[in-house]
């Protein structure tokens, strides 16, 4: 029996939609599965922002509380200017 080639090319048409759509499905996949990804790193990032900003704000309170304590010790009123 010969083979039609019509129907070839109907085929042969066809699997051409079928893989373009898997493509654009995988792709539209991956962008979705990489975005909770991305935003676990950029959560990680502002973490570790926060975590240094935090120590640097007890840094300068401790620092505050000396020099306070410094100017007591010395007999002077830390409001009296």
């Amino acid at each position: 029996m010969p083979e039609d080639p019509i129907g070839r090319n109907e085929l042969a048409a066809l699997t051409r939609l079928v893989e373009a759509a898997q493509a654009r499905n995988n792709r539209e996949f991956g962008i979705v599965k990489s975005e909770p990804a991305s935003l676990q790193l950029e959560v990680g990032n502002v973490d570790r922002k926060i975590d240094a900003l935090t120590a640097e704000v007890y840094s300068g309170n401790a620092r505050i509380i000396e020099l306070l304590a410094g100017l007591i010790a010395q007999g002077k009123h830390p409001d009296a200017g």
